[in-house]
């Protein structure tokens, strides 16, 4: 608000008129150029003042405006969040985590995709994605992890396969039966071959699947017994039977985020939450 006589800017201000008179003097010395004119006890501003005062009345709003958004950051009311993950993580981990974290925080934006290993680490390297849940990023120098949870792993096979001890299989057994396998490139897939080799044992494939969740789909229809996630066969319906592994294996369920970016604060919060979640 510009004053229109040094008498109202002194109360305003709480100064004497000298005082006031003194500060705007050194203000035009510091400008270059006349703010005021006087006219009695009145003053008017130049052109040049009103001016100046647009640009700095607009700073003002803009350094407000800084704040109130530094704020929202802090309270997770703005932002983005980008995610990519492999599917079975999607079904058992990171819907829930994302829909519950959405309630907390209603102006935060999600965006959720799945994909393979290879391209969850290939987008979280470029930056398009800020973070990714996965199996692993070993050999990976763009990336770095976090673990998350480990995870067991069982059998799904038809309610009738018989089983030499009830409710566990043997990799014996597990050979000797069709079998829906992963694809080869999947780190799911190569640490489940390790095992087969390690016991000198060959699985007979008849099927392999782009992700679990179609895994799980084939074997509802009976065309074979498969490996999976122990938590994403916890609630199974229908014609299978979830087994124990007689040799018992496990995987590691990571975030994966850009190794040379900072996480900002919401994305923080965010993992933190994942991880509450997963425990």
């Amino acid at each position: 608000m510009l004053l229109h006589s040094t008498i109202a800017a002194g109360h305003a201000m709480d100064m004497s008129q000298s005082s006031v008179s003194r500060s705007i003097s050194a203000m035009e010395q510091e400008v270059g150029f006349v703010l005021f004119t006087r006219d009695g006890n009145r003053m008017k501003p130049t052109v040049d003042a009103i001016r100046l005062f647009e640009i700095v009345s607009k700073m003002s709003d803009g350094l407000d405006e800084i704040g109130r958004t530094a704020e929202a950051i802090r309270s997770q009311q703005l932002g983005r969040i980008r995610i990519i993950c492999l599917p079975v993580f999607l079904d058992t981990l990171v819907a829930k985590a994302v829909g519950n974290f959405s309630v907390l925080h209603p102006n935060l934006r999600f965006e959720v995709e799945t994909g393979g290993m290879a391209r969850v680490m290939d987008e979280v390297g470029t930056g398009r994605f800020e973070l990714g849940i996965g199996a692993s990023a070993e050999g990976r120098t763009d990336v770095r992890c976090t673990l998350i949870e480990r995870r067991s792993i069982v059998a799904v096979a038809p309610i009738g396969l018989q089983v030499a001890q009830p409710g566990v299989i043997r990799w014996s057994e597990l050979a000797s039966q069709p079998f829906i396998g992963l694809l080869p490139e999947s780190p799911f897939r190569q640490m489940v071959d390790r095992q087969f080799a390690h016991l000198d044992l060959t699985p007979h494939i008849v099927i392999e699947a782009c992700n679990q969740r179609a895994a799980l789909q084939m074997a509802e229809c009976g065309a074979g017994v498969t490996l999976l996630d122990a938590k994403y066969a916890a609630h199974l319906q229908g014609q299978l039977q979830v087994l124990a592994l007689e040799e018992s294996m496990s995987w590691d369920c990571f975030m994966i985020f850009p190794r040379h970016e900072i996480a900002h604060h919401a994305l923080l919060s965010f993992m933190r939450f994942l991880q509450a979640q997963a425990h």
